[in-house]
């Protein structure tokens, strides 16, 4: 023998081949693939079961083996299955030897022999290579201990699990309770010592004295039939970080120029291209020029000036328009759903900052004329593949149709305010509008920044050759002019619709037939029922977050006026969608706390048709491809003036399919 075991890095007898096998029969219902440490003083496993539930802590004594010999711990992973379907046909007259020979360390060698049948089987399992986790078990100390046959044990919960999943066991003196509960019938057994058996009977118990007992484990034995709900069967720990990898790709900003003069009153196209795989991101990059004031004159630009500027911007794809958004929307689309972290900077992106919008005013007395410096401003879009990279639009599969952005820049007389300043008039009277004043006025630059996706070769080739489908979201809108306090405006949409977002706006806010002077300029998105009447300088209401900064009138719309929209409701195919009517504050109030992030200003009104307008995934639409007739009844605010237009626009956004196949795209259903 011990010429043998110089020949093996282990060699174990062990003539208990059925009490092995019994062992291993158990082990493989709750461990599959496990490590086995064998060392010099025995056989060791240490697991938790695949649930994570049960935790296998098992040692095999190496002087209990009829012949042990492993000099130093060797750790093999298998198949604890496999393993069995090697060992079950053991019998009490078989001898089984585990064994692995230096000069093959990948097997495990099981061999079972029978002197009297003179026989003797040899298998070789194959070994795994399985990850090892450290695990520790820390010396716990338990208030009581009971020692009961195994087998009486076994028959009581298999007993028991014909009547209920869930067995209760508990302690209580000198009894053991077992109950359990099922759809048709209960079951209590109990164990007990008589006193005086001396430990005789069924069950034995040893009580220790626990002195110590923390608040958390005083919460992780407080247990009830109500935790099987919560905890039972677990599915997920917190403690354990899981991950996914990802293709490899790269991004890259690149700039794409316009083909013509991008300027004031322009429109202009930019072909994108085909600099990387796939677009995601776009901004419009703005150089505005710096404005000279000269003594006498008065100058702004008007608020939010990078959604002013963008009349409209659309995206085509071989010569068919996908999608158009306007500088109403884009103001719209940030009002709910903008992070508030992100509100302020967003702002300054877009241009909505004291050193564009503050009232600039040069007095008749001055000698020197007053430079307003040029700002670079940068308005993301928001087309359907902007707000999702799983969106990104596929370059590589669209070899034949070029994809292009068309914009329409507005003039620049739309987006600022000039006029004469005499500050020897009385307040009040000392500015009057005059766009003439401000000499003509050229951007310096326009371009977009786009962000192009750069794929790996594999994933790169299977965007080129397979087609795709994207369910995409697109913008509809409709806008009707009155002189009436109760138009009815008829909603002309196609397609499953998300929302639909509406405003009223007064024509004296943001026409260039505005005359009160005290409004500096057009008010493009003020859709309260009073102009501003307050000029954009330091709101005294006290420091932001503690920073030392104060939130000036340019961060905000300064009305004191209320919803342009005092009642509203949905008529679809002569049925009310809602009764009665809903007022203002509820669509400008609760319909986007609700279903967005943000509660917009004044004006901007909601009502979704999806849980979750926001996110790519449907949640919820009203088909109006299916809907004849579908109107919005609105009664106008009492500080509307009769005698003046009032423009009611109405925004939604439908789910359509984009299909790109053979180096080609378009839309699967049109308007």
């Amino acid at each position: 023998m011990l010429d043998e075991n110089q020949d093996h890095v282990l060699l174990i007898k062990t003539v208990q081949s059925v009490a092995f096998k019994t062992l291993t029969d158990a082990l493989k219902e709750l461990v599959t693939d496990t490590n086995i440490e064998f060392g010099p003083q025995g056989i060791k496993i240490l697991e938790f079961c695949e649930n994570r539930v049960v935790l296998v802590h098992l040692f095999l004594d190496a002087a209990k083996f009829e012949h042990y010999y492993c000099p130093s711990t060797t750790i093999i992973g298998i198949n604890m299955l496999n393993f069995y379907k090697l060992i079950k046909t053991i019998n009490s007259s078989d001898t089984l030897s585990l064994l692995m020979h230096k000069d093959d360390i990948n097997h495990l060698g099981i061999r079972i022999e029978n002197s009297a049948k003179n026989s003797r089987t040899t298998f070789k399992l194959q070994l795994m290579e399985l990850d090892r986790f450290d695990i520790s078990v820390p010396p716990t100390q338990f208030n009581t201990v009971i020692v009961m046959p195994s087998l009486d044990f076994q028959k009581i919960c298999r007993d028991m699990k014909n009547v209920g999943d869930n067995v209760d066991i508990k302690n209580i003196g000198q009894q053991l309770f077992f109950s359990c509960e099922g759809e048709f019938c209960c079951q209590e057994t109990i164990l007990s010592d008589a006193p005086d058996s001396g430990g005789g009977g069924i069950m034995h118990q040893v009580y220790q004295e626990f002195t110590e007992m923390g608040g958390g484990l005083m919460q992780l034995v407080a247990y009830g039939a109500q935790d099987i709900y919560l905890t039972g069967t677990p599915q997920v720990t917190f403690f354990k970080s899981l991950y996914r990898r990802c293709t490899n790709f790269a991004i890259e900003s690149i700039e794409q120029t316009f083909n013509g003069n991008a300027d004031f009153g322009k429109k202009v196209t930019c072909s994108i291209s085909r600099n990387g795989d796939l677009i995601w991101r776009i901004y419009l990059r703005i150089e505005l020029p710096s404005v000279i004031v000269k003594p006498g004159q008065a100058f702004r630009w008007n608020n939010w000036l990078g959604h002013v500027l963008v009349r409209q911007v659309d995206v085509e794809i071989g010569g068919q328009r996908i999608d158009k958004h306007q500088g109403e929307w884009l103001n719209v689309w940030n009002e709910l759903t903008q992070d508030t972290g992100k509100q302020l900077g967003y702002a300054n992106m877009v241009g909505n900052t004291p050193n564009l919008n503050t009232l600039v005013s040069n007095p008749t007395t001055a000698t020197s004329n007053i430079i307003v410096p040029g700002e670079v401003l940068y308005i993301p879009f928001v087309f359907w593949f902007n707000k999702n990279p799983g969106l990104a639009l596929p370059l590589i599969a669209l070899q034949y149709h070029e994809v292009k952005v068309n914009l329409e820049i507005r003039e620049a007389k739309e987006c600022y305010w000039s006029g004469t300043y005499d500050q020897s008039q009385p307040v009040g009277s000392q500015y009057t509008t005059d766009l003439s004043q401000i000499g003509y006025l050229s951007m310096n630059m326009a371009s977009l920044y786009v962000d192009y996706i750069f794929l790996d070769s594999e994933e790169r080739k299977r965007f080129a050759q397979v087609s795709h489908e994207y369910l995409i979201d697109q913008l509809q809108s409709v806008e009707e002019s009155t002189t009436i306090r109760n138009p009815k405006v008829k909603l002309v949409f196609n397609h499953p619709c998300k929302e639909l977002i509406f405003y009223a706006q007064r024509d004296d806010v943001y026409t260039d037939t505005v005359t009160n002077q005290e409004l500096y300029g057009r008010q493009w998105f003020n859709y309260s029922d009073t102009p501003d009447n307050i000029m954009n300088i330091p709101l005294s209401q006290g420091e932001v977050g503690g920073t030392g900064g104060y939130m000036d009138s340019y961060q905000t719309l300064n009305t004191t006026g209320r919803n342009c929209i005092h009642l509203s409701k949905l008529v679809l195919n002569g049925h009310d969608r809602f009764s009665p009517a809903r007022d203002g504050r509820y669509f400008n109030l609760v319909q986007p706390f609700q279903h967005h992030k943000n509660i917009p200003t004044m004006g901007i009104n909601v009502y979704s048709f999806a849980l979750k307008p926001e996110e790519h995934q449907p949640s919820g639409t009203c088909n109006f491809s299916r809907i004849d007739t579908a109107i919005l009844d609105v009664v106008l605010s009492k500080n509307v003036p009769l005698n003046s237009v009032t423009r009611v626009k109405i925004f939604t956004v439908n789910y359509n399919v984009l299909r790109i196949m053979s180096g080609m795209g378009g839309m699967a259903y049109s308007n």
